[in-house]
């Protein structure tokens, strides 16, 4: 828990004591999909099992890219993201996150995200908020889908001492807020920004993973910020909540243990419940 609680006071830190943001154009769509479109698989005990494929979705006029799909492996409805819903906010990276732009009025949170890693073989996480689940995957070139797929619970309360060994360092954050704290979400209209805090703690280069071995361990945490004594006492958020406009922060954090990647994903909300800011670390782990 101590660990979790600094690496998320970096982040709220980050916002408000000085780091240099630099705009950067929104990730280019064709990017994304190169990242994440194809076939994926994971292991179950020696044997390899095909849970899931992403698609690109094009537009039915012909054209550019509409958005992607993410075929079900177990019946329950395959899952389309368009591009030009403004709860989709995505990463050239391959990472991305689905939610909605104002959270409900019984703070149900029906997110769904997909953190990539820069291995050979691609390999990624996904979470799912409403089933509390999430599922390791690494690319594949052929194979079917099947019902096979293990999930793992993910509890949002019990999961804090994942990265209690280790010690976590960003060397990057991308930022996508609105220019200003009273402008409803809307995507296209969201500034991007980022800052590279250290390039020494980022993976630059794909790495070769041996499937066999795979280990991604992820959680999610919500942290309600009023309730949360340590980040109140260590932040003053005035980059985004120096006006006390806030509600819940969520955060979703994954572990590559085979490369020592880590990559941790936060969406922010305001008092109305407002979708305000949408934030990547990339990072390592000692």
């Amino acid at each position: 828990m101590e660990n979790l609680l600094r690496y998320t006071i970096i982040f709220l830190n980050s916002l408000v004591l000085g780091y240099s943001f630099s705009p950067i154009i929104p990730p280019k769509f064709d990017d994304f999909c190169e990242q994440i479109v194809g076939k994926y698989a994971t292991n179950v005990g020696n044997e390899q099992t095909n849970i899931a494929e992403v698609q690109e979705v094009m537009r039915s006029c012909g054209g550019a890219i509409q958005g992607i799909k993410e075929l079900s492996h177990d019946n329950s409805g395959d899952l389309y993201h368009n591009r030009a819903d403004d709860g989709f906010v995505y990463f050239s990276c391959g990472s991305y996150i689905q939610g909605p732009t104002d959270l409900g009025e019984d703070d149900s949170i029906p997110l769904l995200a997909s953190l990539s890693f820069n291995t050979l073989p691609k390999c990624r996480i996904t979470f799912d908020c409403n089933s509390q689940t999430l599922i390791k995957q690494y690319r594949v070139f052929d194979g079917t889908i099947n019902n096979n797929a293990p999930e793992l619970n993910l509890s949002l309360e019990s999961s804090n001492t994942l990265f209690e060994d280790f010690d976590i360092q960003f060397g990057l954050e991308t930022v996508c807020r609105m220019d200003s704290g009273s402008s409803p979400w809307m995507l296209q209209r969201a500034k991007w920004e980022k800052q590279v805090f250290s390039e020494n703690d980022l993976i630059q280069e794909k790495m070769k993973i041996d499937k066999d071995d795979l280990d991604i361990v992820g959680q999610i945490h919500v942290w309600d910020i009023t309730n949360q004594e340590g980040i109140r006492e260590n932040a003053s958020l005035q980059r985004y909540f120096e006006d006390g406009d806030y509600s819940k922060t969520i955060q979703i954090t994954a572990l590559c243990k085979s490369t020592q990647e880590v990559k941790s994903m936060f969406r922010c909300y305001n008092k109305k419940k407002q979708l305000k800011a949408v934030v990547l670390q990339e990072g390592k782990a000692m």
